[in-house]
């Protein structure tokens, strides 16, 4: 037995078999050898998510093997790799080409198939996220047989496959739009919480990237905006490695554990880090360094897409969710900003997006619970879409009706997988058996 654990802590799994599988040939043996056996099978990348997407008691695949370049096109500004691929290793293979994707979320630990499965995004109000830069890929499916999935072949089902939930096959290759690399100017600055509210929809216009902190219990909102820059850059990798290594990894990490035995302190707190973090300041960098945060200290993630218009109210409403219950939160929700695309289960489908993400620190159960399960409720009201990867307790009863493509997804997932062999309890529960 190989026990799985989530990156968050918030999933865990005992695999009835464990593989790290070389090739795409191994994958095909391995999925016969499940059949003959009539166990499931999952797919974990690198584990970065919150949402029990990947548990299961049956054979588990970790990707990390399958990690190679496979092909680099400059002309046509295209990318192939494995589908277990980091994606901070993807950064670094496509700035040897002087490639770089225009959108990246916030940490890059994630292996790119399980990024685009969950539809993993950054904040960029004309752009999609990273599951809509996909324009190829090689799908394993149940039976072993290989679909290759392109602009020449089986092109109908890319809307499908992108953000896939790892309920159609397993993605053994996956092949990207690039841009050439280029560099940000980010500048930081803090704005009352009700200015944001009354201006949102001007200052999502302001700057082609743009997302907003939000501490609760506290005034103000930190606002990041960048722009394509031709300076020079002033992006220190030791401020980086401060901020991730002891910034984030012992000194915010200790403020949470004390938070979470000093409750009734949390208010206080948060306005002491507020005055020490929410201030103004600039750098620039390339836009791989600009776009991603410092991997964060251990905590509970949920988040939901929402129609753009309805982003002031969102927040508001979370402002309100927050002192109504009186609840005492000590990590900052997030704001972003995505654009719409054609993916049927992408959380952005059909619709330009904002993305608000309740965030909690550790040893927090029953108010992480309440406080997750009232923003839920809360969502609901604007027809949110939950993020895949995070952890949400909606089913399919309330999905089927934000998703105008789900009964195609649920249909096509039939047609490519009859025998279930890549359902789990988080498949059963949101999309149904």
């Amino acid at each position: 037995m190989h026990p799985f654990r989530n990156w968050a802590g918030t999933a865990t799994a005992q695999p009835q078999a464990f593989f790290t599988p070389q090739s795409e040939s191994e994958i095909v043996d391995i999925l016969k050898r499940a059949a003959q056996a009539g166990r499931r099978v999952k797919v974990v990348g690198a584990g970065h998510s919150w949402s029990d997407i990947a548990c299961t008691d049956g054979y588990l695949l970790q990707l990390d093997a399958l990690a190679q370049v496979r092909r680099v096109d400059v002309q046509r500004q295209e990318i192939t790799v494995q589908g277990g691929i980091r994606l901070h290793a993807l950064i670094a293979a496509m700035h040897r080409h002087g490639m770089t994707l225009p959108v990246i979320g916030s940490v890059t630990q994630q292996s790119i198939a399980g990024a685009i499965a969950t539809g993993t995004h950054g904040s960029a109000p004309g752009l999609g996220n990273l599951a809509s830069r996909v324009v190829g890929m090689r799908l394993v499916l149940a039976n072993g047989e290989v679909l290759p999935i392109n602009d020449h072949e089986n092109a109908h089902l890319l809307p499908a496959a992108r953000v896939h939930l790892g309920a159609l096959g397993v993605i053994s290759e996956v092949t990207l739009a690039t841009v050439p690399a280029f560099r940000l100017h980010e500048e930081l600055s803090t704005l009352p919480l009700s200015q944001v509210l009354n201006e949102l929809p001007r200052i999502v216009e302001s700057a082609p990237y743009v997302k907003l902190w939000w501490l609760p219990h506290v005034d103000d909102v930190l606002l990041s905006r960048c722009w394509p820059t031709m300076e020079a850059a002033t992006a220190s990798r030791v401020a980086w490695w401060i901020d991730e290594q002891i910034v984030n990894r012992h000194v915010f990490a200790s403020v949470l554990r004390w938070s979470a035995r000093h409750r009734a302190h949390i208010p206080r707190l948060n306005r002491l880090v507020a005055a020490a973090y929410f201030r103004p300041r600039q750098r620039r960098g390339q836009n791989t360094e600009i776009l991603p945060v410092p991997m964060p200290p251990l905590h509970e993630e949920t988040e939901f897409a929402l129609p753009r218009e309805q982003a002031a109210a969102a927040l508001g409403a979370l402002r309100d969710l927050i002192a109504e219950r009186r609840l005492h939160i000590n990590f900052p929700a997030e704001l972003r900003f995505v654009a719409a695309d054609d993916g049927w289960l992408s959380p952005m489908s059909g619709r330009d997006s904002a993305c608000l993400g309740a965030y909690i620190g550790p040893d927090m159960p029953s108010e992480s619970e309440h406080y997750f399960s009232a923003f839920a409720d809360c969502m609901r009201r604007f027809q949110a879409r939950p993020h895949w990867g995070k952890q949400f307790n909606l089913g399919a009863g309330y999905l089927h009706t934000v998703y105008p493509d789900f009964e195609r997804f649920v249909t096509l997932r039939q047609s490519l997988d009859p025998g279930r062999r890549f359902q789990n309890a988080f498949l059963q529960r949101v999309l149904g058996d």
